[in-house]
């Protein structure tokens, strides 16, 4: 029997797995348990260093646009542009300084 056919029995394959196994010796059962180990390490500094790169993404964002709202006020704020030349001068749409417009005017 092929081992595509076996996808149809799961305890032949299971089966044949536990042989296997068991016809292993222990320098290669160690040999794959260090190596899963090793796998297992990797994946979770991959995780990790995700997560890290991830926060410090937000973190820059959050920073780059606040920066970004604080010249736009200070464009507003100086009153020698218009809107769409705001938008052109720190790279957003007219919508977007409309927005902040209106937020200082409340």
């Amino acid at each position: 029997m092929h081992k595509h056919e076996l996808s149809r029995y799961p305890n032949l394959i299971e089966a044949e797995e536990l042989t296997d196994e068991a016809n292993r010796t222990v320098e290669e059962l160690m040999a794959y348990s260090s190596y899963l180990n090793k796998i297992m390490a990797w994946n979770m500094t991959m995780i990790e260093n995700y997560d890290e790169g991830f926060k410090k993404g937000i973190e820059k964002g959050k920073s780059e646009q606040t920066e970004l709202i604080f010249s736009i006020f200070k464009l507003l704020k100086e009153k020698q542009l218009s809107l769409e030349e705001i938008a052109l001068k720190v790279g957003v749409s007219g919508e977007y300084v409309n927005h902040w417009k209106q937020k200082i005017e409340k």
